[in-house]
């Protein structure tokens, strides 16, 4: 007896990979809104934060 088939559907990484996509876009889709891609927003998140305060540790 063999297994039964199953659908790519039927996974649940199949339907985080689709959420997540659709987040994306849809974020992707705000930022160009108002001119800015998502790596510019990075980097304009990474300064806000305080996380980097130069430009070599922006990069990094």
């Amino acid at each position: 007896m063999t297994a039964p088939t199953s659908s790519l559907r039927d996974h649940l990484g199949y339907w985080l990979r689709r959420l997540s996509d659709e987040v994306h876009g849809r974020f992707e889709k705000q930022l160009a809104e108002h001119g800015v891609t998502v790596s510019q927003w990075a980097v304009l998140i990474t300064v806000y934060r305080s996380d980097a305060t130069t430009t070599r540790e922006v990069a990094r």
